[in-house]
């Protein structure tokens, strides 16, 4: 064993005994909510001693980046611990995805997380955990396994391997939590305890916390304005926006996404254009199709199988991406996978005009950027003239059925907007 982790854990061992008359005042289900809320805000937990997950995913901006959020037509994209790296795609809410089931194919591919739905939800975790509904082995969580990405990518917290991140957490002043919310507690099992971190920090995510169902969309009686109503009515009829963001449920309920994959016909960012085209689902497909036996469960193999033979393989799935929640979506800025949107009147416009609108059709006319969307540049928008969105990502999948030439007025689009605004939790 490494002997700084046969030092580290000697010191946990009397920091658990320390802890223990603490421990014993908390449930298991509330020292694991602890454990969550504290691994999700350490920021102790990256190459610099700099980045949390709430670093990217922060409650003030909806658990989206707020770097980004307060400048979304420049800053798209996190930066990692070490100040200069940065993925190519735009940090999503961390909120409300507790729901997400484990990718299924039912005619469409279903589940999972991340854009590509990589955190498959297929992944077993053995964990000992104390908690109803947590205590059985082998559990299987889409949050749980998306948790475990962002320690060790070299773009975000960057650290080694899953050994330095056992052991940066076996040495902080929240480990004698381990105690009551697992059992049994073995720092020096690094797979085993990787597991359990997180396992905590899904239960936090799943939490009210995170999740409060507080917006003026939840109230009852309704609270909605007249103008909120009149959105409402079109989100769920002319605009179509309610057969990917489904409503089930209701008030209180409604996540809002169906936990589907779609191409939207999103221009390149130019902010990020060496960053190259994301393939998005398509390009996690074909990695689990070439991946050596044994690489991913087998159930996934299966899953991804089941698609191809009905024809879904990985060329129609390139440029797809996860549907995402609408909850907080007014805070949570910019919009789409690759933050092309800087607010959300262009992204509503877009799905209204992207087809009439587009540069091959208008090729006299001036593409738009984030900066020029942001300075109200909106194609077809209140008057607005001589501007047209530039070409998909992926021409090829692009869903012409549902949206892109919706026919909607701008005084449409503005109601739609303010409804989208009532699903800020207050």
């Amino acid at each position: 064993m490494n002997k700084s982790l046969i030092s580290i854990c000697l010191i946990i061992s009397l920091m658990l005994v320390a802890g223990n008359a603490f421990a014993k005042q908390k449930t298991p289900e509330e020292a694991l909510l602890l454990l969550g809320k504290s691994i999700y805000n350490d920021q102790n937990l990256s190459v610099g001693f700099n980045q949390s997950c709430k670093s990217c995913h922060n409650n003030k901006s909806g658990f989206a980046d707020q770097a980004n959020t307060k400048n979304p037509s420049k800053n798209v994209v996190s930066i990692g611990s070490d100040g200069i790296s940065t993925g190519n795609l735009n940090a999503p809410t961390a909120a409300y995805a507790y729901d997400s089931p484990a990718m299924y194919y039912d005619g469409l591919f279903i589940g999972g997380l991340f854009w590509n739905g990589r955190a498959t939800g297929h992944k077993p975790f053995n964990v000992g955990c104390q908690v109803s509904g947590y205590d059985v082995d082998p559990l299987f969580s889409s949050l749980a396994e998306q948790a475990q990405g962002p320690f060790t990518n070299p773009a975000e917290m960057a650290l080694p391997d899953s050994t330095e991140v056992v052991a940066r957490v076996a040495a902080a002043d929240y480990a004698y939590l381990f105690n009551l919310a697992f059992s049994p507690v073995d720092f020096t099992n690094v797979p085993r305890t990787f597991d359990q971190i997180a396992i905590a920090i899904a239960y936090y995510e799943e939490s009210s916390i995170m999740n409060q169902f507080s917006s003026a969309y939840d109230t009852v009686p309704s609270t909605l304005t007249p103008d909120q109503l009149d959105g409402l009515t079109l989100f769920l009829g002319a605009a179509q926006c309610a057969l990917c963001h489904v409503t089930d449920g209701g008030p209180g309920a409604a996540v809002f996404t169906d936990f589907s994959y779609d191409n939207l016909g999103i221009p390149i960012n130019p902010i990020i254009a060496d960053k190259g085209v994301d393939p998005g689902l398509g390009g996690f497909i074909e990695q689990v199709l070439t991946a050596p036996s044994g690489v991913y469960p087998l159930s996934l193999v299966t899953v991804i199988g089941d698609g191809v033979l009905a024809g879904d393989d990985a060329a129609a799935n390139n440029g797809k991406h996860k549907v995402s929640t609408l909850r907080n979506i007014a805070i949570t800025t910019p919009y789409g996978h690759n933050g092309f949107f800087p607010n959300l009147t262009s992204i509503v416009q877009f799905y209204n005009t992207r087809d009439p609108l587009a540069c091959s059709a208008n090729p006299t006319f001036i593409p738009v950027t984030p900066a020029l969307l942001d300075a109200g540049m909106i194609p077809g928008y209140n008057g607005v003239t001589g501007y047209c969105w530039p070409a998909p990502e992926v021409e090829t999948t692009v869903n012409h059925a549902e949206l892109g030439n919706l026919g909607l007025s701008p005084a449409q689009v503005d109601s739609i907007v303010a409804f989208l605004e009532a699903l800020t939790d207050q």
